[in-house]
């Protein structure tokens, strides 16, 4: 049930916001149970709140719950600030006459790596908590696949929890040998060598808002292949930065794995330097607060 003393909490917030009656709110906190209160008493001509997704995806926890707060908190607002392009344009499918704002989720550090790239394998490492969205077993299968295609100087590494794997995904590996898995929580201090130490970074989910993974993989400079996703497109293109292969798409998926594990030394590297590039002109610090900047004075101009 409620916690009464969060609700307090939240209420006490609310009154200090009321009391300085600021000329702009920026509230980066989707509308759950606990703050819906305080969500719905910002004064919606003052505040601008953010969304990841555009709309309650059916895989999503307490779905039910999830939309009557959605509905509650984001239909009483008038400014919604987004992360990538398509998530707004599904928003305003759904709850149209909002004025949206769309703006780079920056990219995520978790400190320097201590490891440098490994050299006795091509490695393909998937990380972050397993559940059927992340579709890891496609990324099982298409190594499966090209193993049986003659492939075999490679490695797929998944780091992340997983409480169904030797149920769900174990059954699907023929070759041991193939998967080094580390299925248990990966603290912060380790994720920065995670990405440091293998190849490519490989996103095969079914369905994505805007993956706060790929931000990391981005943040150190690794090569991504990810699902024809938009949430995932908006940031890579296919043979520039990293590759692309069709949803849920095990042959798909097999044929850019082998033309990574074929890609010589020096393609692989211009690759990386073009992940460079990409980081440097759309994730420039600078640049973001200019868009922040100028998605406040917006709203503070209209109501001069």
């Amino acid at each position: 049930g409620l916690d009464p003393r969060s609700l307090k909490v939240w209420n006490h917030i609310g009154r200090i916001i009321k009391s300085r009656n600021p000329d702009l709110i920026y509230y980066n906190n989707a509308p759950g149970l606990m703050n819906l209160l305080l969500y719905r008493a910002l004064p919606a001509d003052k505040t601008i709140v953010t969304a990841h997704d555009g709309c309650v995806k059916p895989t999503m926890k307490f779905n039910r719950l999830t939309r009557f707060c959605w509905n509650k908190g984001y239909n009483t607002r008038k400014y919604v600030q987004f992360f990538s392009p398509k998530q707004a344009e599904i928003f305003n499918a759904e709850r149209p006459g909002k004025r949206l704002f769309c703006i780079p989720l920056a990219l995520k550090d978790f400190g320097k790596p201590t490891k440098g790239l490994r050299n006795d394998y091509i490695t393909f490492v998937s990380f972050g908590a397993i559940n059927e969205d992340k579709n890891v077993k496609l990324l099982i299968k298409a190594a499966e696949k090209i193993y049986d295609d003659g492939y075999h100087n490679f490695r797929v590494v998944i780091k992340g929890r997983c409480f169904e794997w030797d149920k769900e995904y174990l059954p699907l590996i023929k070759h041991p040998e193939l998967f080094e898995a580390d299925l248990r929580f990966i603290d912060n201090s380790e994720i920065a060598n995670i990405y440091s130490v293998n190849t490519y970074a490989v996103f095969p989910y079914k369905q994505s808002g805007q993956s706060g993974a790929i931000k990391v993989a981005l943040f150190y400079r690794k090569p991504c292949i990810v699902s024809n996703l938009a949430g995932f497109t908006d940031d890579i293109r296919d043979g520039y930065n990293g590759f692309v292969f069709k949803n849920d798409n095990v042959d798909d998926l097999a044929r850019v794995l082998k033309h990574c594990i074929d890609l010589p030394k020096d393609e692989y590297m211009k690759l990386v330097s073009n992940v460079n590039e990409f980081v440097d002109t759309k994730y420039a610090t600078d640049k973001l607060v200019g868009l922040y900047r100028k998605m406040f004075e917006s709203v503070l101009s209209i109501n001069d």
